[in-house]
């Protein structure tokens, strides 16, 4: 009996969840609910000098 429920409850919420969602990962979803917005294109500075590295202690 308990199989059976346990059955049910699965049908209900599989019913309920979009194949499209399932289907598509986190990265995938983001790429297409942004996409309508089209290609950004953005200018890098030139580096003005070397980084350097963290200096710990005195």
């Amino acid at each position: 009996m308990k199989e059976e429920a346990r059955m049910i409850l699965r049908a209900a919420i599989e019913a309920n969840q979009p194949s499209a969602v399932i289907k598509k990962g986190l990265g995938s979803r983001i790429h297409a609910h942004f996409a309508q917005l089209g290609v950004v294109e953005l200018e890098l500075p030139q580096r003005s000098s070397q980084p350097t590295p963290a200096q710990f202690g005195a």
